[in-house]
């Protein structure tokens, strides 16, 4: 992503919504930029709500050149077709060359396009719920980083969250030569990391989540017999044990679940009706457990 802002020193620009009241915004524009457009710092904060909603699929619900950090707010972000499972727009609902945090307060996005496309996505509390039907939850170029909050995010059709430097490194190493190794990760903040809250991630794929963590995650999938590969059937999750007892929504090729319940000690049983069920075994907090779904 290239920057379109040359502007160093953005200002620190905030959209208030008070405790009590309700607004929102909407646009039928056929515009590639976006409902709420920004060019600085931007905060959206107080205890109020407020509604962001695209009625066009060229239009994303925010647009940013700069960072946005959600503080305390209710926000809906919608973007057109937001139910359809076809890919017809670059529409997202949130689209920034920056980062995206989320402090505290209630984040809900339902996208067709991407829900979060950004640099680096942060949440350290509040509760954030984000839905593509057709494209990633969260797509971040270098980092998503996690250390608190609720966060729920279903990409079905692609990544629920997607590092795209830590992919990219991750093909490098497995010999593919059709990308530049300066697209890998070159930096310790290339990392898709949960120290924290409780995360809920449902795909087709999920980028792998680091394992020098200091909370654990087991992340789930349905893989073909004999092959470390990934299977095309979408099955339904169930993890158990010690203080959890959690089952994916829909079906999914992989689901994430990340809490301080999982206690990286004891043992947890992953199944899925009709397959064979496995045990986790944890490596530095950090469990793949893989269900044979295909022959």
């Amino acid at each position: 992503m290239k920057e379109v802002s040359k502007q160093d020193k953005a200002p620190n620009v905030s959209l208030s919504f008070p405790t009590s009241t309700s607004s929102s915004f909407t646009t039928s524009a056929n515009a590639l930029s976006g409902v709420i457009y920004n060019e600085s710092k931007l905060t959206i904060k107080d205890n109020g709500s407020v509604n962001i909603s695209a009625t066009t699929n060229r239009n994303n619900a925010i647009c940013s050149t700069k960072s946005v950090t959600f503080k305390n707010v209710t926000a809906t972000l919608t973007t057109a077709a937001n139910t359809s499972t076809s890919a017809l727009s670059s529409a997202r609902g949130i689209f920034t060359f920056s980062k995206v945090y989320v402090e505290s307060g209630s984040l809900n996005i339902k996208s067709n396009g991407d829900g979060i496309r950004c640099e680096k996505f942060n949440s350290s509390g509040g509760t954030t719920t984000i839905t593509s039907s057709a494209c990633d939850g969260v797509d971040a170029d270098d980092a998503i980083n996690i250390t608190g909050g609720m966060v729920t995010v279903k990409g079905l059709k692609k990544f629920s969250f997607k590092v795209r430097r830590t992919n990219n490194q991750e093909d490098i190493d497995a010999g593919d030569k059709t990308i530049k190794a300066s697209d890998g990760v070159t930096k310790s903040t290339h990392t898709f990391r949960i120290d924290g809250g409780t995360v809920i991630a449902e795909g087709k794929n999920i980028t792998t989540v680091q394992t020098d963590l200091t909370q654990a995650s087991i992340t789930c999938r349905s893989v073909k017999a004999s092959s470390s590969s990934e299977a095309k059937v979408a099955i339904s999750f169930m993890i158990k044990g010690s203080g959890v007892n959690v089952t994916s929504s829909d079906k999914c090729i992989k689901y994430l679940y990340s809490s301080s319940a999982i206690d990286s000690s004891k043992d947890y049983t992953v199944s899925s009706s009709g397959y064979t069920s496995v045990k986790a075994s944890f490596k530095s907090k950090v469990v793949d457990a893989r269900i044979v779904a295909t022959s």
